[in-house]
């Protein structure tokens, strides 16, 4: 591949800018206020599947209390209908007697269930004092995390705008530079992490890298427009 040495230095340049970038970016994720948001996050939706679920505790409870509610009730008008046949008169004796039987065993189940409603009662108060507080922290939380979102937005400002304008300017100066010589540049840095290097004489600068004897021969002796791609270490090699 040819490229006029100019474009080949800007390369160097573009590499500044990426690093930048990449420092800029890794800023931006690391924020202690964004950290803690991510944090909060996580909480909130953890807390909502709580929630959810102690919700729904408390309806399947409280569906249970409205049953043994209805099944006292339901005893105690037939218990009602039974006394009032009782007191009525007109029945047998031995009717009498099945009567006042039915009426103790409806005695013995409606506190049954009484003891039933109130222990399903004191479930349902139980799961709505858990759900209470559950939702209070959950106001407490969203609150937290409004202040923090408020904070990262504030610290991350500053930075996103400087990321903002490191990425125009790399736009900006890739369009000066040859496409084919930028996708090089590009795979070389996906490659090994470097996409360029600068070098002067056989030494590289900025970055220690150790070339090979016939490498060497290579940078000394290519055109001055030749793109050079280390083999040693797969990076275009700029020559000044």
């Amino acid at each position: 591949m040819k490229a006029a040495p100019e474009d080949q230095v800007k390369l160097l340049d573009l590499q500044v800018l990426d690093k930048k970038i990449a420092g800029l970016k890794h800023e931006l994720a690391t924020l202690p206020a964004g950290e803690r948001e991510k944090e909060l996050t996580v909480a909130r939706e953890e807390l909502q599947t709580e929630i959810a679920v102690a919700k729904s505790s408390k309806n399947d409870l409280s569906r249970a209390l409205k049953q043994a509610e209805a099944e006292v009730s339901k005893v105690q008008e037939r218990a009602k209908t039974q006394r009032e046949r009782l007191d009525g008169g007109g029945i047998s004796p031995k009717e009498m007697e099945k009567i006042q039987e039915e009426l103790g065993q409806l005695a013995t189940r409606q506190g049954d269930l009484e003891d039933a409603a109130l222990d399903a009662m004191d479930a349902v108060e139980r799961a709505t004092g858990h759900l209470n507080e559950l939702e209070n922290r959950q106001e407490t939380l969203e609150e937290e995390l409004k202040d923090v979102h408020a904070e990262a937005q504030s610290e991350s400002g500053k930075i996103q705008e400087d990321l903002d304008s490191a990425k125009a300017s790399r736009k900006a100066l890739a369009e000066e530079i040859p496409a084919d010589l930028v996708d090089e540049y590009e795979a070389c840095r996906r490659s090994s992490g470097i996409g360029v290097v600068e070098v002067n004489g056989a030494r590289s600068v900025g970055v220690q890298l150790e070339f090979s004897v016939a490498e060497i021969s290579r940078i000394e002796t290519a055109p001055p427009d030749e793109v050079l791609v280390s083999e040693d270490h797969n990076v275009i090699i700029v020559r000044r």
